[in-house]
């Protein structure tokens, strides 16, 4: 994905609620597999948890976040 092809999208409080607890399951009761996460495009379980992470701290932030390789799996 280049910049120029990222498109900012302003979250309520709502989605980013929704986005935030979604994201913790795959750390928690879903317990994403490696084979799962090379399915969702990311390099591996410990990638996903990576991304998972490092978007978490965005939106709690308020940040502008970007797309997650997976993201249309999710």
């Amino acid at each position: 994905m280049q910049p120029d092809d990222l498109v900012e999208i302003e979250l309520s409080t709502d989605e980013r609620r929704l986005l935030w607890w979604g994201l913790g399951e795959w750390s928690g009761p879903a317990n994403c597999s490696d084979a799962l996460a090379i399915a969702m495009d990311f390099e591996g379980r410990a990638d996903l948890l990576e991304q998972e992470r490092r978007l978490r701290s965005a939106l709690e932030a308020r940040e502008v976040v970007c797309a997650l390789p997976g993201a249309s799996a999710m």
